[in-house]
């Protein structure tokens, strides 16, 4: 089927052909061994991308369009090892740059037919992934409705979310045969085949039922000794549990021939000789032999329902109960002794509709197509609005859905406040500022998107704001003048194409968590649901001691959980002191062949996918005792969370001294968060209110292994500290694109982290563009906007103390003149002059991010 449809998709769309490196966790392009291999040609119909042999880069950025592309998976993705935990992960790097995914189902068979029960464990937990695609590709109308009465009958998912996935559920038949490819023509048996001939084909199972069949014609034969004469050849591969059976058959009857896996020419041989054939399963998703067949100008003999029946109903078979052994011998002696029937279906079968495998892909491309122009037609009407509303002297508030996200455009400062709401995500406001007076200045602030009509209205605005003590930060998304009129509509489509987004992982969320909890007692679990990873460099005497720290919980506990340290190619002792460790049953050690910087360590971390659940910590990062059997009770009890948030605490060292110990470090702890809520299930956005930190330490996060993955998604080579994914992309990814998803908030410190770090020389740039950006993203996330003034008015003080330190040390600040300090004064609300003694660093092309929002780059 792969090979099939990756032919005909050849010259239809811009295809890739990907697969995932568990060595660089994230997609990347098949080379020409591989396309040889997937082909079995030495000359395949497709080359290898240009981008197949590069190294460090973001996949997802070598795709031209992400917003129209759609990843495809056409395979069952747990046959390989950790597949369906593979399958998340590429899903979520692409969701997270705006590509859209799609699988092809192919039956319920492992979840459903007791004589499979091994494979319905992986089957359920595939089933999960699978249901949250944005397109799913059942290869039977049975196959769709058959998924759709399980979820129905064996989660509690509610209508609502059924009818979701239901809308996203387009069943697509596989192709019939090949473009270009004879179909249907009629053969005439053979002179050398004097005997009735029949042909099965197909993998040799108590399902599909060969042996079911063949006794019961066999028991038959005395009573019908048209019987003795039927020659009947079988090709597949033997089950075990039918193998005695089989082997008994053909013992009885000489005329039974079973050929195992043969060459292509002998099965076409034996179609050439075949009167028909019989595929008589009790259960399938398609049929595929049914079709293989009637291609070859064989009529067949199958089921009368299911998949099956919905194949035989285009022509050239005869169906039957394939349940009952009398009716399959009756359909049998039927195409045995009446020939005009036999002519009657072939003449049916070059009738019969065809479907090739190019209409196949183009019913999918269709469907890719529609989704497509959908959301481009919705977006159009919106921008026309929006403009029309814009170049109008006056004009009644307009209120628009776009991508489930319901706008009031306004120029009435109070309307556009009532209508927003950032903390659902559900509602937005873009504010028209026509006249400067008159208006409530806590209303403007609270826009989504403002746009003034007077291009001098910044600074009127900002004295107003601090006029009336304004405690909210001022709208990131704010244009001056009318000529920025279009700039404004496209930050709102943006915003509301990011939102959208995080409406639906928290859709898709709440959907994955009620299917794992119907699941969770049946799915296999590896023996290790979390991992421990610690990212290090050069600190040996901290990974040291953290990782005895670890084991020894791990090891007194009986913990279930896997230690990982990723060396990012320390230069110390620290690969020679962990060798102590290396022979424990829960470590593993993973040496970095180069030093790839801090985030680039994280993103080895985090795309190797050691566990369904990741603590990603660092070597001066210690777990309190306890804390990890906690994380390990709310995996179990709330599972699909993609978050575990704890509260943490910090403590201070230069360096690791001889008498140091984590339980010292534990006893100077001071908390982020001294009077937190208690223990739950909340949004994210909600969890940030806890404390200023905005999760950009990492160490108290437990991410979902897919979630970690789409975090550090990025090859970390730009300017450190230049942007948000240069320096914290765990903010970026939670309060951008998972804001409104519900994760578990842990109150008691789970952890205790080094407040010394090694980036003093960023912090002006931290106090002056980052902190503000996080804080501005927090705002646009639906964080509590009194707490974010708050919290922002802090960074003013320690960006002057960040400032007279920078000049004591003669080091040089990342800050863009005028740019930098513009935005600042728009967020602070008050002017910056920089002084003279700070040296900046030369002038270089940063990307600023304003609510997920790609901004105009500063040069």
């Amino acid at each position: 089927m792969v090979v099939e449809a990756a032919r005909a998709l050849i010259g239809r769309c811009n295809l890739r052909l990907v697969k995932w490196d568990v060595l660089d966790g994230q997609l990347r392009d098949l080379d020409l061994r591989d396309l040889r291999a997937l082909f079995r040609s030495d000359d395949p119909p497709i080359g290898p991308h240009p981008a197949c042999h590069r190294v460090r880069y973001r996949f997802v950025d070598t795709v031209e369009n992400p917003e129209t592309a759609w990843l495809l998976n056409p395979e069952i993705f747990y046959f390989v090892d950790r597949g369906t935990l593979q399958f998340a992960a590429m899903r979520a790097q692409c969701a997270e740059a705006g590509i859209r995914s799609a699988a092809v189902f192919y039956d319920l068979i492992p979840a459903v037919e007791p004589a499979y029960a091994a494979g319905r464990p992986p089957h359920l937990e595939y089933m999960v992934e699978l249901a949250l695609c944005d397109r799913i590709f059942p290869i039977s109308h049975f196959s769709a409705a058959s998924l759709m009465e399980f979820l129905a009958d064996e989660t509690e998912l509610s209508v609502k979310q059924l009818d979701a996935i239901r809308a996203r559920v387009i069943p697509a038949p596989l192709g019939e045969y090949r473009e270009g490819e004879a179909w249907g023509q009629t053969l005439t048996v053979s002179s050398s085949a004097p005997l009735p001939h029949m042909v099965m084909v197909g993998t040799i199972e108590p399902r599909k039922q060969q042996v079911r069949l063949l006794k019961a014609l066999n028991d038959a034969r005395r009573r019908h000794p048209e019987l003795e004469n039927l020659t009947i050849d079988l090709f597949g591969s033997l089950h075990p549990d039918c193998a005695m059976a089989l082997h008994a058959e053909i013992r009885r009857n000489p005329n039974i021939h079973y050929h195992q896996y043969a060459p292509e020419v002998e099965v076409a041989a034996a179609y050439e000789r075949a009167s028909f054939s019989a595929f008589v399963s009790a259960h399938e998703g398609y049929g595929l032999p049914i079709v293989e067949s009637l291609q070859r100008g064989v009529p067949c003999l199958t089921a009368s329902f299911g998949a099956m029946a919905e194949v035989a109903n285009e022509g050239g078979c005869l169906t039957v109960d394939t349940l009952d052994d009398q009716a399959m011998v009756q359909g049998v002696l039927r195409m045995l002794n009446e020939p005009e029937l036999i002519a009657d279906l072939k003449r049916d079968i070059a009738k019969r509709p065809r479907f090739s495998w190019s209409d196949y892909v183009e019913l999918m491309l269709g469907a890719f197509r529609d989704a497509t122009a959908a959301q481009q037609r919705a977006e159009e009407a919106f921008r026309a609005a929006a403009l029309e509303y814009c170049s109008a002297p006056s004009a009644t508030a307009l209120a628009t859905d776009l991508h489930g996200v319901t706008w009031k455009i306004t120029d009435n400062a109070a309307d556009a406040a009532a209508s927003t709401d950032r903390e659902s995500g559900e509602r937005a406001s873009f504010l028209l500022f026509r006249e400067l007076n008159g208006a409530n200045i806590e209303d403007v602030a609270a826009a989504d998107v403002l746009l003034t009509a007077h291009p001098e209205a910044e600074a009127t605005i900002i004295e107003a704001a601090e006029r009336e003590s304004v405690r909210r930060i001022l709208p990131p998304s704010a244009f001056f003048g009318m000529a920025a009129s279009a700039e404004a509509v496209e930050r709102a489509i943006a915003m509301t194409r990011q939102r959208a987004r995080a409406l639906a992982l928290h859709d898709k969320t709440d959907m994955r968590c009620t299917m794992l909890r119907a699941f969770w007692s049946e799915i296999p679990h590896p023996p290790e649901k979390l991992a421990i990873v610690l990212s290090t460099f050069n600190r040996a005497g901290f990974i040291e001691h953290n990782v005895e720290w670890l084991l020894n919980q791990i090891d007194s506990r009986g913990l279930s959980v896997r230690c990982v340290v990723v060396d990012n190619a320390s230069t110390d002792d620290s690969f020679h002191r962990l060798q102590r460790f290396v022979h424990h049953p829960r470590f593993s050690l993973v040496e970095n062949p180069n030093n790839v910087g801090m985030l680039g360590n994280l993103h080895v971390c985090g795309g190797r996918l050691f566990a369904p659940y990741v603590w990603l910590t660092g070597d001066d990062d210690y777990i309190v005792p306890g804390r990890i059997e906690a994380v390990l009770e709310a995996i179990d009890s709330t599972p699909g969370l993609p978050l575990m948030v704890h509260n943490f605490a910090v403590y201070h060292r230069m360096q690791f001294s001889p008498t140091d110990h984590a339980t010292q470090f534990l006893a100077e702890m001071q908390r982020l968060a001294p009077d937190p809520r208690g223990d739950g299930v909340r949004p994210i956005n909600k969890i940030a209110e806890e404390h200023d930190n905005m999760f950009t330490a990492i160490y108290p996060l437990v991410f979902r292994a897919d979630v970690l993955a789409a975090c550090f998604d990025y090859p970390f080579t730009g300017i450190p500290f230049g942007d948000l994914t240069e320096c914290v992309p765990t903010t970026k990814l939670l309060l951008g694109s998972y804001a409104y998803c519900p994760a578990r908030w842990f109150a008691e410190v789970g952890i205790v982290g080094n407040a010394h770090n090694s980036w003093s020389a960023h912090r002006p740039r931290w106090h002056l563009v980052l902190m503000p950006l996080v804080l501005q993203l927090a705002r646009d996330s639906g964080v509590d906007e009194e707490k974010v003034w708050t919290w922002l008015k802090v960074h003013d003080a320690l960006f002057e103390d960040a400032v007279s330190i920078s000049i004591d040390r003669s080091e040089t600040a990342n800050i863009h003149v005028p740019e930098d300090l513009n935005r600042a004064q728009w967020c602070f609300r008050k002017a910056f002059a920089l002084d003279e003694r700070l040296a900046l660093a030369a002038p270089a092309s940063i990307k600023q991010w304003v609510s997920g929002v790609k901004a105009p780059a500063i040069h």
